[in-house]
């Protein structure tokens, strides 16, 4: 450490000379702090100290305490003996030799006490626990004989900042932790802890937790924290870093104000791998204490309730949840082999059957694999995880989508959905699946709530901000639905849906110029049912039929392969006028409850189409309500 008295210059070195006195009584105030902190004197003289420490700890509680001394002392002291002192702080060698002590221990101290009443490099920064609670603020990298990260110490007087500009502290990011470990094949282990905060932090009421969609870009250490919390929105971030070694992980942690960069919070855990789940636990707890927010008194028996995992179970859980990043039909696949493994290895492990049901969902909506399989497997795995722990707000979320989009139990669907969100309340895929199951029962004005909630914690989600470019369309918003469709194919121009659904909307209002435009990149993109029937759909609009008679010969023709092709194809069939052709296959989709008979029942593109006394038959059996 080293202690600079501001200003001090020795006689003749300056016109400017401050007397020698308060360098005399620096000496009297600083010499006993010093030895209450087992600081070691190395070289003085009138204007400084070098001091050598035992640890960063101590060396930081000392600059604390004797800039609270010196504090005091100028309060009642005359002016012109008011002492000004600039610490500076760092880890390093020192090196004997015969001139005296040299080293970096010695240069760098110095030469950073300019900039702040006490300053401290990274190396310190990184050794400082939770026992040294002032707030540290980023002051940047700055050339010294090496680049090196300066902070600076928030004294109590000192002026507070304005907090995260204008950003609630309490909307937090959890930035993707980093992989620390000896093997980097162990990046899920970072990468699913990562997800474990966002869930557990995601069940505390009083914060606003951005989900995992929004967090991923940053995995790559990109972004700057005040562009971070611009982007996000965010008043908090929380990030660290994972080291697992064998049977052990290490977590370093730390909380930092989104717009002073102050460190709000920071320590680091050694623990079993089997205490990493209640490690969760306890970090969120934490932050909640620190943010000032207060559990609720069901979330304080929650957080009370003692967690211990096999550690080869939950390894294949996070190893599962890495491999759900992004999921595509080999990715999915190889995350139903984790959790199967999990739940193999511990029959009990809830979090592996909630896996499991997400894993499902996503194979019943993408149809992949044997009709009617992945649906059923959804639903059981979901019951069996709520079974074990009903506290799963991601269990009743998964229960929740399978029962409203493939069973058509839309009650109890919306129970388990109110209560997934009572459970969970930050958790975005909840309040999305909840929206596209009030789409579904032409509840709309709720179905925009809640998707503008999910929103809120998952910002840049293409499927959700295509979900809500779809309902301002459906309310007739059409220009806020128009530009958020051209903001997120800035962002993607490979989302085949957003081109779709795009170009339904052209198609309703007549722009077909556009609408075909739309549809025939859809089709570019991915050559699905869905986005051929839009074609066709255009077309036929356009008065362009035979185009249209063309493409349902060619859904015909794969129609055995991929049954989705049966409502999209029925819709053309209408579209041409021929009903007769039309209402065997809606029949045929109501028999096997496709998901695509729903949409066709709630948009409103379509409602010309549906008045026919044999359609609102078809509306009885789904359980449909009338719009409002």
């Amino acid at each position: 450490m080293s202690l600079d008295m501001a200003g001090y210059s020795a006689p003749g070195q300056s016109n400017q000379r401050i007397p020698v006195s308060p360098s005399v009584e620096q000496r009297g105030l600083v010499r006993p702090v010093l030895a209450q902190h087992n600081g070691r004197e190395f070289k003085t003289k009138p204007e400084y100290f070098l001091v050598e420490f035992p640890s960063p700890l101590d060396a930081a509680k000392c600059a604390s305490d004797i800039q609270k001394m010196i504090n005091g002392y100028n309060t009642s002291a005359p002016s012109k003996l008011r002492i000004n002192i600039r610490i500076g702080i760092h880890v390093g060698d020192l090196v004997q030799a015969p001139g005296g002590i040299s080293g970096d221990a010695v240069s760098v101290p110095r030469s950073i006490t300019k900039y702040g009443s006490i300053c401290l490099t990274r190396p310190v920064f990184d050794q400082l626990g939770t026992k040294f609670r002032r707030p540290l603020q980023s002051l940047g990298t700055r050339s010294l004989k090496v680049p090196v990260e300066l902070f600076k110490v928030v004294l109590p007087w000192e002026d507070e900042k304005e907090g995260s500009k204008g950003f609630d502290r309490t909307r937090i990011v959890v930035l993707p932790f980093a992989n620390n470990s000896p093997n980097p094949m162990d990046d899920y282990f970072a990468d699913g802890f990562t997800g474990q905060l966002i869930s557990t932090l995601s069940s505390i009421g009083g914060l606003k937790v951005i989900g995992k969609t929004s967090v991923m870009p940053y995995r790559s250490g990109s972004g700057q924290l005040d562009q971070i919390a611009r982007e996000l929105e965010v008043g908090t971030v929380l990030e660290g870093s994972v080291r697992k070694i064998r049977d052990r992980v290490e977590i370093t942690i730390e909380l930092v104000d989104s717009s002073t960069t102050e460190r709000l919070w920071g320590e680091r855990f050694d623990r079993p791998v089997r205490d990493t789940l209640a490690l969760a636990f306890d970090i969120a707890e934490t932050v909640a204490e620190e943010l000032k927010v207060r559990l609720s008194a069901r979330e304080k028996v929650l957080f009370a309730r003692k967690r211990t995992v096999n550690p080869d179970a939950y390894s294949r859980y996070l190893e599962g949840r890495f491999n759900l990043n992004h999921p595509t039909q080999v990715s999915v696949d190889r995350a139903v082999r984790s959790f199967k493994q999990a739940v193999h290895i511990d029959p009990e492990f809830a979090l592996g059957y909630a896996g499991l049901a997400d894993c499902f969902n996503i194979q019943a909506d993408q149809r992949w694999g044997p009709s009617g399989l992945a649906m059923s497997q959804a639903k059981t795995s979901a019951a069996k995880a709520l079974e074990i722990d009903p506290s799963i707000g991601e269990a009743h979320a998964a229960l929740a989508h399978v029962l409203g989009e493939h069973y058509w139990e839309f009650a109890t669907a919306e129970n388990e959905f109110k209560r997934a969100i009572t459970l969970n309340p930050s958790y975005a895929q909840a309040h999305h699946w909840y929206a596209t199951m009030l789409l579904n029962i032409r509840r709309f004005e709720e179905s925009y709530r809640e998707e503008k909630q999910a929103l809120e914690y998952d910002l840049y989600s293409p499927v959700i901000n295509t979900g809500m470019a779809n309902l301002l369309a459906i309310l007739g918003r059409t220009e806020e639905a128009l530009e958020r469709y051209r903001r997120l194919l800035e962002v993607g121009q490979e989302y085949a849906n957003c081109h779709a659904l795009q170009s339904m909307l052209h198609t309703s209002l007549s722009q077909f110029g556009p609408a075909i435009q739309e549809a025939k990149k859809a089709v570019g993109l991915e050559k699905s049912p869905f986005n051929e029937s839009i074609l066709g759909w255009a077309f036929a609009a356009a008065g362009m039929k035979e185009e249209t008679g063309k493409i349902i010969d060619q859904l015909f023709g794969r129609m055995f392969n991929e049954p989705a092709s049966q409502v999209w194809t029925a819709l053309l069939e209408l579209a041409v006028g021929k009903q007769d052709e039309a209402f065997p296959l809606f029949e045929k989709a109501l028999a096997a409850k496709d998901p695509d008979l729903l949409r066709f029942a709630s948009l409103p593109w379509f409602e010309t189409y549906r008045t026919s006394p044999r359609w609102e038959r078809i509306e009885a059996m789904i359980g449909m309500t009338k719009a409002p």
